[in-house]
């Protein structure tokens, strides 16, 4: 990826549903709800961001993703939403009809981890209770082997070995994207002048 594609990564922070940007090249999690729902379980929050990218993100302008709280995924497709208000009627249908839906951020998925965490898929759509339960599912299928790519592809899929896997490289690429976004300039020139920083 190159830096014109990275900087074209939004960061937009949700946290206790405040919507705040940084710039691309000021890229941090620090003090938000990815940093404190990664830190409560020991990730990385770039990492944790990384999946929600994976995850939720949609077009935010012709220039910017970022990870979207009012997103929904059911087996008549995704939807996203502008407001919180909407979510919650259109997951109040859906989850008439189908058990299996996929909310919010980190699109946490109502069937297989969902109702361990919380009693409603409504709260799945506060964004920090989403993140919180998004980061415990991560946390655990990371601590499920040794294997980092594979720990990661769990997030999405325990069954299918193929399939995690390539989720797991997928966010990978996304993870050392932003972690490079995340160093200052200065280091990055360093770093190519000496390899042991």
């Amino acid at each position: 990826m190159d830096m014109n594609a990275l900087k074209k990564i939004l960061t937009v922070i949700v946290m206790l549903g405040c919507v705040g940007a940084a710039a691309a090249d000021e890229f941090s999690l620090e003090g938000t709800g990815w940093d404190k729902a990664a830190a409560s379980v020991g990730l990385d929050p770039i990492l944790l961001y990384a999946v929600g990218l994976v995850e939720s993100r949609t077009l935010k302008s012709r220039e910017y993703t970022a990870p979207h709280p009012w997103t929904l995924n059911s087996p008549e497709g995704g939807e996203f939403f502008k407001t919180k208000t909407e979510a919650i009627a259109r997951t109040s249908q859906l989850f008439a009809r189908y058990k299996n839906l996929d909310i919010g951020l980190m699109q946490i998925n109502w069937g297989w981890n969902g109702h361990k965490y919380v009693s409603s898929p409504i709260e799945l759509l506060d964004p920090q209770t989403n993140l919180q339960v998004g980061a415990s599912i991560l946390s655990e299928a990371m601590k499920s082997t040794k294997d980092t790519v594979l720990g990661i592809g769990r997030y999405h899929n325990w069954r299918d070995e193929r399939r995690a896997r390539e989720y797991g490289q997928r966010v990978i690429r996304v993870y050392n994207a932003l972690k490079e976004l995340a160093e200052p300039e200065w280091y990055r020139l360093a770093k190519k002048e000496n390899p042991f920083l």
